[in-house]
């Protein structure tokens, strides 16, 4: 399985109105809406978030305030994989942090 590759997909007001970020495995795809996470980040007073795309059933957030060691988070998503039924059912093996101020998300 190749790396999953986060891309900021803008659309116009008039299109959609709204902006979002994309993730895919080749073979699904998940998108995460940016006014969301930040109002999220803001809901729960974090400046970051960690997303850990679970599976291409399910994405966690989890707020930087309860998230006590990152390397844990690390291994569960990359040992996860071994609970899925199927390959193709992992989105990713890799922890993203969304950040508050910038507005982007980064692969940890």
């Amino acid at each position: 399985m190749e790396d999953c590759m986060v891309e900021g997909v803008e659309f116009s007001a008039e299109e959609s109105g709204y902006e979002i970020f994309t993730m895919s495995n080749g073979h699904y795809s998940a998108m995460l809406d940016k006014e969301k996470l930040r109002d999220l980040a803001e809901e729960t007073q974090s400046s970051f978030l960690y997303i850990i795309p679970v599976s291409i059933y399910e994405i966690l957030i989890i707020p930087e305030n309860n998230v006590f060691d990152l390397s844990e988070l690390q291994e569960f998503s990359r040992n996860r994989k071994e609970l899925l039924d199927f390959e193709e059912a992992v989105l990713s093996e890799r922890v993203y942090r969304y950040s508050l101020e910038s507005g982007d998300i980064n692969i940890i």
